[in-house]
């Protein structure tokens, strides 16, 4: 998009060029014609300079008229590009960390599925730790793309304006709560194996409230991660003047 639109720009700009060489030429024309008839008809010298000179402030008003109508559509068509560019990089800035927390919840989803929202003495399947670690593994991919998106905003200060601190701030705030739980995880990533059991996530009281389905829990979920999510949704449709309903 940036390419073509700068294509477009390139070509309004050689337009104008050419339109300024054909009136330069239409003038010069202009002045050639006059200089010949003085030189041939000299007794009518003064009426034709009368003349050339009504002719030459009309072209003079032409032409300037002319290149200030250039300049406003080529500034206006500056302007339109400039703001494709930034309503795409705000867009695209949202459909990332929308989708990574999309990744989040199904990540979430899946351990549940897999049981490992309860704790039981009955031994784990080879299906059910491999499951675990990668959906762990996921989490841990999650928790560093919100990073970047943080970083992310932090450029998006000129696109967002203020709102490019309160998401960082939010993004941060997310990142800080997932890493709580990765690193019950991370401190002991074998524990949980085929044929063990799940008496280790006792130990781990972030992860339980992340997994868990008490009203507690889900008010913790809501308020550290969908409530934040929500808020950077509503700064990024307000950037782009988009209502939310």
């Amino acid at each position: 998009m940036t390419d073509r639109g700068g294509r477009r720009h390139g070509g309004s700009q050689a337009a104008a060029k050419r339109l300024w060489v054909v009136l330069g030429t239409v003038l010069a024309s202009a002045l050639g014609v006059v200089a010949l008839v003085h030189f041939l008809v000299p007794d009518r010298s003064n009426d034709i300079w009368v003349e050339s000179a009504k002719s030459a402030l009309q072209l003079a008003v032409l032409a300037t008229t002319t290149g200030v109508v250039a300049a406003v559509l080529r500034d206006r068509d500056a302007a339109r590009e400039a703001e494709n560019r930034r309503r795409t990089s705000l867009l695209a800035f949202l459909d990332q960390v929308q989708g990574t927390y999309v990744q989040l919840k199904a990540a979430r989803r899946i351990l549940r599925s897999l049981g490992f929202d309860v704790t039981t003495g009955a031994p784990l399947s080879v299906e059910q730790a491999t499951g675990f670690r990668a959906q762990m593994a996921q989490l841990n991919e999650v928790e560093l793309t919100f990073e970047a998106d943080a970083r992310r905003a932090a450029r998006l200060s000129r696109e967002l304006g203020p709102g490019a601190a309160m998401i960082q701030a939010e993004l941060d705030g997310i990142t800080t709560y997932l890493r709580k739980v990765l690193f019950e995880w991370e401190a002991d990533p074998t524990v949980i194996a085929a044929g063990g059991d799940r008496s280790a996530l006792e130990r781990w009281p972030s992860y339980r409230r992340f997994i868990a389905y008490d009203a507690e829990a889900v008010a913790e979920f809501t308020a550290l991660l969908t409530e934040p999510m929500s808020r950077i949704e509503a700064v990024v449709l307000d950037a782009l003047d988009i209502e939310t309903g």
